[in-house]
């Protein structure tokens, strides 16, 4: 098998783009592959507590934690569970205190998964073909011809069965943010009115970061100040003899 053999051989192995469905292709037979997520916000008399009390909630659902801040006053925990226990797993948590805000969004991946599916099926495929053309090549050039174009569609291969993979992992685990706050801290303090008061300490703020800025200033310049004095000093004598010596003596008076 000549090197030009090994290159048409290797084409002829490429993917059947006919066998892979176009955008669009329709899902109605096919599992939905649907990606959840959800979010909800409660008051609580003891954010820590609730915090355990979800981690709790979370486990029994056969889910797990992935995020957890933890403050005085608030606590937020991100976690995932399996989809079919999101529903049920956000009507225990909402027991917890009273809800102030809950929401969700779904974003439906069936034709990403029915496409990429198709495109990895295509793509073993044309690995296997290759594998074959390897198998039966019998030149040092063959070989390594065919050795490049098999690495080449295997890299392709991991990367349709990683996205596959991801697509398929978000759809089987969906994802829960929960905000605890403890009862009265219903607002950040970065988003409070900014009132007079609050301009009073930026404006005093502002001030005392000018004057140290002087400050600065001022102290770096002192220690030059003699040496300047000096200096101008000495200017200032040089000049006015110069300017004596320039001067006409005075005419005597006629005796």
């Amino acid at each position: 098998m000549t090197s030009e053999a090994a290159g048409d051989a290797a084409r002829s192995a490429a993917p059947d783009v006919s066998t892979v469905p176009p955008a669009g292709v329709p899902v109605g037979t096919v599992d939905r592959t649907l990606i959840r997520t959800a979010q909800v916000s409660l008051e609580v008399a003891d954010p820590a507590a609730s915090g355990r009390q979800v981690r709790t909630a979370v486990a029994a659902a056969g889910g797990f934690v992935t995020e957890e801040s933890t403050a005085t006053k608030r606590a937020t925990l991100v976690v995932r569970v399996p989809a079919a226990a999101l529903d049920r797993l956000l009507d225990d948590v909402a027991t917890l205190g009273t809800v102030t805000e809950r929401g969700g969004q779904t974003v439906d991946a069936t034709e990403e998964v029915v496409d990429l599916d198709a495109r990895v099926a295509s793509q073993q495929a044309s690995v296997a073909r290759v594998r074959a053309l390897l198998a039966r090549a019998e030149s040092i050039g063959d070989i390594v011809a065919i050795e490049s174009e098999l690495a080449r569609r295997e890299a392709e291969l991991d990367s349709l069965t990683s996205r596959l993979a991801a697509l398929r992992g978000q759809a089987a685990l969906s994802t829960l943010t929960v905000t605890l706050r403890q009862v009265g801290d219903e607002t950040d303090e970065d988003d409070r009115a900014f009132g007079f008061l609050d301009g009073l300490g930026a404006g005093w703020d502002g001030l005392k970061a000018f004057g140290l800025a002087v400050a600065v200033v001022v102290g770096f310049l002192l220690p030059f100040v003699p040496v300047v004095a000096v200096i101008a000093g000495i200017g200032w004598l040089v000049r006015r003899g110069i300017r004596s010596r320039r001067t006409p003596a005075a005419t005597p008076p006629a005796g």
